[in-house]
């Protein structure tokens, strides 16, 4: 198991949880499963588990009420694109969402490049519903880290913003997660609690 993404789909007050399992760093020899762990009336004994999707080097889920209905659905980022080589990983990639019940995948970007270490989910250009905040970057010894915000209009189609850039020459991942502040000023801040202005 490499994430897990907790959602009260059935309002139960029990949370289903979304699991992503069989990652490796290799693209093209592992699953990269995605399945739902739900209970069956009582939460202390097993659980039932049903596979969504396979997209190999799923690294990251979560939910999102991208649309302001509040109702959340399953955002998956997968580590790299199909063509990554080690030691830079440079190859596009896409990010995934997936509607409760249906669990077909859906596109959100296929433009992200390098590597994706982290996405968050926060009111960013809206506050009535959540953007996708993600952290990518190539794997250089100089490592330039963008995050963008990732948001549906009114017609349901998604859109980019750059919002924040850092540089960075040691240890990377360190500072490739993204979370936005409860601040109501668009703040972000990253793993390395370094905090960032939106357009830096």
């Amino acid at each position: 198991m490499v994430n897990v993404a907790a959602n009260d789909i059935d309002n139960d007050g029990i949370p289903e949880l979304a699991l992503a399992h069989g990652f490796s760093l290799s693209y093209k020899h592992r699953t990269g499963i995605i399945s739902l762990l739900t209970h069956q009336g009582d939460p202390t004994a097993s659980w039932s588990i049903r596979e969504i999707d396979r997209t190999p080097t799923t690294h990251r889920l979560l939910r999102a009420n991208i649309d302001g209905s509040g109702t959340n659905v399953l955002v998956n980022a997968p580590l790299f694109g199909s063509d990554s080589l080690v030691p830079e990983y440079r190859d596009r990639l896409s990010l995934f969402w997936y509607k409760p019940g249906i669990w077909k995948r859906q596109v959100i970007t296929d433009t992200e490049k390098g590597t994706v270490h982290g996405i968050h989910a926060a009111p960013w250009h809206d506050s009535s519903r959540d953007s996708i905040l993600s952290a990518s970057f190539p794997r250089d010894p100089c490592t330039r880290v963008q995050s963008r915000a990732l948001d549906t209009n009114s017609c349901g189609h998604w859109r980019f913003k750059s919002v924040a850039k850092q540089w960075c020459q040691r240890n990377p991942n360190r500072t490739s997660q993204p979370r936005a502040l409860p601040n109501n000023k668009r703040t972000m801040a990253w793993s390395s609690s370094r905090r960032l202005p939106p357009g830096l």
